[in-house]
């Protein structure tokens, strides 16, 4: 079995692919042959059809084999890789998507990039056949000119201006937010419309600091529920829509946007707690137990494919002969629910605005569209069982299951993946494990080591939470500039190492890393932990004046940060009073010692003498 399933799709190909490692490079440094470099995922639907068009076409493997060196990349086995190429995109183009098709010296720094192209020029696309032919001759003709534009393209990576963020940057951000809000069908911006969860997930925060702002959260989670990026047969959410009405949706479904809705939902439904949510979280449950989950391991594949017998979305589409098939005489039933979109020759259901998504009726009629619809051939999965992303997904359950919780399950969950003295793997495929973790692995596992340690209370968690993190600062702490790399750059050296900067669907890890910090130096009441936490901020303070957006978490934590309360006492008071407390995210619990229960922040401690009343105590809660 190859490491991903990415790597197996591609093995029928008639380019003779390498990887992402030295023996490559050096391959392209000693033959002084271009590198052509393409990094995709198993559930994209371009790179399927890039694949399709090009690397089965003879006349663009000819080419490819023989003047370049081939180089696959999976953008979830080597993020640093991916990372890397897609801020050169960014510089380059502008922005950049899957498949990144890039084309560099032996070096690695890039003189092209670009995403799908087809293999003869189409519209306005160029052709890659032209492309890779183009480039083939320059660098025979003229090496010294390609290098040269390589190295300004990369130079521009090492600009970098100091800046204080404003002291109203919360407010400034929030009025930034609100400029972009989409006031009609939520979310931000225009088409195509992402989910931007870090940008929720600031507005449940500060919106219980002051004004509240959660509006927007729950117009924006409304509208998706009630759209075609909702899966409204079989649950789920799919990665985008391209429309902003939020109905029309690119059909991949991805771990991260299944953990970070839940992560979503769960916080607004603990300010709001209504019914809706829950239901939602119950649907989002239902669905990666049943769909995403590996059942021997009990842990989660990171991707469902878009494409299903060549078809982007078949999977999830209908004739009208099938629906009335699947519903016999109730068919018609359904038309009072769903609206029929035509989705090429076929049906996409999406709701009525404002039906009742969870009456009998309807849920009867699902389970009899879901049953026929489970008898079609099943979707490709990426079965990548990824360290981070299932740390996400445990620290999101201890707020669902927490009185369950046991330091064995944490400790053996963390087995899985940390391979001695605080290094932790990328993912586990078939029962191996593979690649080096990277910052985003780190940080989610650090962050859920020490919400557990809130929860149960064991000193071995809260120290092996101290060996990652040690580790972490030793292998991926910029000493020179502050900030975390994304990656420890063992193999395959990059031309430069890429700090991890900007949130993507998912908080970036120096975000969360603000965070993991800032509670350790409160849970262990020392200060060994401030350069690092200053490093950060330094690092990334002009970058979070000028484009807040894509710095939310940063802003977030750091907010969140000034808000930190301890709890003390004995242990099991301390744990009622979480309990009671339902187990806010500013709070973080000391054990032992006094057998006072205390609250202690901003220098002063407050004895709680009615611990089962602590929910009248007037402290800052923040969930």
């Amino acid at each position: 079995m190859n490491a991903s399933k990415y790597y197996e799709i591609h093995s029928k190909d008639l380019v003779k692919w390498k990887y992402w490692n030295d023996e490559s490079l050096n391959l392209a440094k000693e033959s002084g042959k271009l590198l052509f470099i393409t990094i995709g995922y198993s559930t994209c639907h371009w790179c399927h059809v890039f694949q399709e068009e090009n690397f089965l076409n003879s006349e663009v493997a000819e080419i490819l084999n023989s003047s370049y060196v081939p180089i696959l990349v999976d953008r979830e086995d080597r993020p640093d890789v991916d990372a890397f190429y897609m801020k050169m995109a960014q510089i380059m183009n502008g922005g950049g998507g899957w498949p990144l098709n890039i084309i560099a010296i032996p070096t690695g720094e890039p003189v092209f990039i670009s995403s799908y192209l087809p293999p003869v020029r189409r519209d306005n696309y160029p052709g890659f056949i032209d492309v890779i032919s183009y480039l083939r001759d320059m660098w025979e003709k003229d090496k010294y000119g390609l290098i040269q534009s390589a190295e300004k393209a990369i130079s521009y990576l090492n600009l970098q201006e100091r800046e204080v963020p404003s002291e109203d940057i919360y407010s400034e951000t929030t009025e930034l937010i609100s400029n972009v809000y989409d006031r009609e069908y939520g979310g931000f911006g225009q088409e195509p419309k992402f989910p931007s969860y870090p940008i929720l997930n600031y507005l449940i925060s500060y919106s219980q600091l002051g004004n509240d702002y959660t509006f927007m959260v729950e117009r924006t989670i409304r509208n998706m529920r009630y759209g075609g990026i909702y899966d409204q047969i079989g649950n789920g959410l799919f990665r985008y829509a391209v429309d902003k009405r939020w109905q029309i949706p690119h059909f991949e479904k991805m771990l991260y946007d299944q953990a970070m809705l839940l992560w979503t939902l769960i916080r607004i439904n603990k300010i709001k707690k209504d019914n809706f949510y829950e239901k939602i979280i119950g649907e989002i449950q239902e669905f990666l137990e049943s769909s995403m989950k590996d059942q021997r391991l009990g842990l989660y594949y990171s991707s469902l494919d878009a494409d299903w017998h060549g078809e982007e979305g078949g999977y999830y589409l209908w004739t009208l002969e099938e629906i009335k098939e699947a519903l016999g005489d109730k068919h018609e039933n359904l038309k009072n629910y769903f609206r029929y979109i035509e989705f090429g020759n076929k049906i996409l259901l999406i709701p009525i605005p404002g039906v009742n998504l969870f009456s009998d009726d309807l849920l009867k009629l699902k389970v009899e569209l879901e049953n026929y619809r489970s008898r079609r051939e099943p979707l490709g999965t990426d079965d990548k069982i990824l360290s981070g992303l299932n740390a996400l997904i445990m620290r999101i359950k201890l707020d669902r299951i927490n009185n369950n919780l046991d330091s064995k399950g944490i400790l053996n969950f963390l087995g899985n993946f940390e391979s001695g003295n605080g290094r932790l793997v990328r993912y586990i495929r078939d029962g191996k494990k593979y690649g080096r973790g990277v910052l985003e692995d780190y940080a989610f596992m650090l962050d859920l080591l020490i919400s557990s340690y809130n929860y149960v209370g064991d000193k071995e968690i809260l120290g092996r939470a101290v060996k990652i993190c040690n580790y972490l600062n030793s292998k991926f702490y910029d000493y020179e500039k502050g900030g975390y790399f994304i990656s420890e750059g063992e193999d395959g050296k990059l031309p430069q190492k890429i700090i991890d900067e900007y949130d993507s669907v998912y908080p970036s890890g120096n975000a969360i890393m603000i965070w993991n910090l800032e509670r350790l130096k409160v849970l262990l009441e020392t200060n060994d932990f401030d350069p690092y936490i200053s490093g950060i901020r330094e690092r990334f303070s002009k970058s979070m004046s000028r484009n807040p957006l894509g710095n939310i978490s940063k802003i977030e934590y750091s907010l969140l940060s000034t808000k930190i309360l301890q709890l003390k006492g004995d242990q099991g008071e301390v744990k009622k009073a979480l309990q009671l407390l339902r187990n806010p995210l500013n709070f973080v619990a000391t054990y032992g010692g006094d057998d006072n229960l205390s609250i202690c922040g901003e220098g002063k401690c407050l004895i709680v003498k009615e611990p089962e009343n602590i929910m009248n105590y007037k402290f800052q809660i923040i969930y």
